[in-house]
């Protein structure tokens, strides 16, 4: 039994909607939302932020915004949910059909959104490289647009992104949980 309780394929989908959206939604929710107080702090206690760093936390931004997307689809697996346990619920192969109907798009979601932040990822640490091998050196790096050393400022910036794509990370889990759960309903009426 893939969720214990009662043998039949949609209560069991019912109750691993209602754990995988309860986790994901409040993981992502919690890791969107640190990675959103530090991208504000940053950027409004940056005096002069270079193309390269600008560049950097637009990406991050679009990943945190797929991340917020993603945070309210998880939504959907508690609507499904209800949707399951009403008095005449719908066949299992629909039920099935629904969750990986949603699984599908949160999924994507996913995909956008660490697409966007691991090349915001790439920006942020090719200008941290750059900072670092200009304040190392000593002397400035030649055609240099790098203006400071680094600093702990920069650092809150790798971190709210790595908050996103690990919120990302555990929402394709959470999809990919509910796509096996999809795919065992169906089986399990299928065998029925």
């Amino acid at each position: 039994m893939l969720w214990g309780g009662s043998s039949e394929p949609v209560p069991k989908l019912r109750r691993g909607l209602l754990g995988i959206g309860w986790v994901s939604w409040w993981s992502q929710a919690i890791l969107s939302t640190i990675s959103a107080v530090l991208l504000l702090f940053a950027n409004t206690v940056t005096v002069r932020p270079t193309a390269l760093t600008i560049l950097g936390r637009a990406l991050t931004l679009g990943g945190l915004v797929a991340a917020i997307a993603s945070t309210l689809w998880t939504v959907a697996y508690g609507r499904l949910a209800r949707r399951l346990g009403r008095a005449t619920p719908p066949t299992a192969e629909d039920a099935a059909e629904r969750a990986a109907n949603i699984a599908t798009v949160g999924t994507w979601l996913n995909i956008v959104g660490m697409v966007l932040c691991l090349l915001g990822a790439e920006a942020i640490v090719g200008t941290l490289a750059a900072k670092a091998l200009q304040s190392t050196s000593g002397t400035a790096i030649t055609g240099s647009f790098i203006p400071s050393p680094v600093q702990a400022l920069d650092l809150l910036i790798v971190q709210a992104n790595t908050n996103t794509l690990l919120a990302h990370f555990i929402s394709l889990c959470a999809n990919m949980r509910l796509r096996g759960a999809a795919t065992a309903c169906e089986a399990a009426a299928a065998n029925a």
